[in-house]
């Protein structure tokens, strides 16, 4: 069932709020310490670049869901994390 844009917002709101609270405390976290600024101009340019790449994996991996057999994934996430695992190790 798709939602139109005015009920995906309701239900993000509604779903995410405890993720709208954290902003409050990132910004007091940027004021109160040595690093600066949480939120800057540069991390937000960055976080608009990777907007399309987040979009196509969330609706890749949606269209995925019910294609993709489970032994298939788990073999892919196990390549994946012994790969991960790899590279931490060497230098």
């Amino acid at each position: 069932q798709l939602l139109t844009s005015e009920e995906l917002v309701e239900k993000l709101l509604k779903d995410n709020n405890y993720d709208i609270a954290k902003v409050p405390v990132y910004l007091a976290l940027g004021e109160w310490s040595s690093g600066g600024s949480f939120f800057t101009r540069a991390n937000l340019a960055f976080d608009a670049v990777l907007m399309p790449a987040v979009l196509v994996g969330l609706f890749g991996g949606r269209a995925l869901f019910h294609k993709l057999p489970e032994r298939a994934f788990l073999i892919g996430v196990l390549v994946l994390s012994a790969a991960g695992a790899i590279k931490l190790l060497l230098p």
